[in-house]
């Protein structure tokens, strides 16, 4: 029997929402766990939270409603809605905190990196397991608490989830402010780099006619012509050049 998903309450909602964020931490956290070999607490809060697959629970759960008894509707309405849902904050984040939290890139048939074709497909087949599967338990629970416990639980846990969210964006913020100032750092780094590469390779050249000159001058101090005149003409205004080329730069 399917779950009658369109007879929620906000309440409900809410602890809808709240459920399948706690799943997807634990999917999220347990998979990337067992790939690095050592435990990774996954997601952009600090609570066992990640609003992603909480808010992607709901896109899918409300975009279906209509289609719900159809499998191959509900596969391509929340395909697309899920994706949709996956982008836009995919885009926002890296807008807004200046890193991405997840990349496709590597994969096929990307969408700049923020979605993916095996993953789209992935949320499709996720929709009709949620819609036809996993969401009839997890419905049957909450109607099965009495609404004033409900409540109270759906207060308690937005109440900690906006504090957590608050404190998160926060250091999120915190963290794009010090990753602009350390491209800003390594920016200047390389171009004094780049100036004293200029420099070297100027003093090499330089020192070369240098000891050209002081050779002339200890096999003959007295021989000070025309041509060793040049000379330190020559050195005399390669030296007045990087005099007013440094207070340029």
């Amino acid at each position: 029997m399917k779950a009658d998903i369109g007879m929620y309450t906000l309440t409900q909602w809410l602890m809808i929402f709240f459920t399948y964020c706690f799943i997807g931490w634990i999917w999220e956290c347990c998979y990337v766990s067992v790939r690095k070999g050592h435990w990774i607490n996954r997601g952009f809060l600090h609570g066992p939270l990640l609003p992603i697959y909480g808010s992607g629970a709901i896109i899918i759960l409300f975009s279906t409603i209509p289609v719900r008894f159809s499998i191959s509707l509900t596969f391509v309405f929340g395909m697309v809605f899920a994706s949709a849902l996956e982008f836009c904050t995919g885009y926002c984040m890296e807008k807004m905190f200046g890193v991405r939290y997840w990349d496709y890139s590597h994969k096929k048939f990307n969408l700049k990196g923020h979605i993916c074709l095996g993953v789209s497909l992935g949320w499709g087949i996720g929709s009709v397991l949620l819609v036809n599967f996993i969401n009839v338990p997890v419905e049957y629970l909450i109607r099965l608490v009495p609404a004033k416990i409900t409540e109270a639980a759906a207060f308690v846990i937005t109440v900690l989830f906006v504090v957590d969210f608050t404190q998160s964006f926060n250091e999120a913020m915190d963290l794009k402010d010090t990753l602009e100032k350390w491209s800003r750092k390594n920016e200047q780094l390389r171009v004094i780099s780049e100036k004293i590469g200029m420099f070297a390779a100027l003093a090499e050249d330089d020192l070369k006619k240098f000891k050209r000159v002081m050779r002339i001058l200890k096999r003959n101090p007295e021989a000070v012509d025309m041509k060793h005149t040049d000379e330190f003409s020559e050195l005399k205004e390669i030296i007045k050049n990087k005099i007013r080329r440094g207070n340029a730069d």
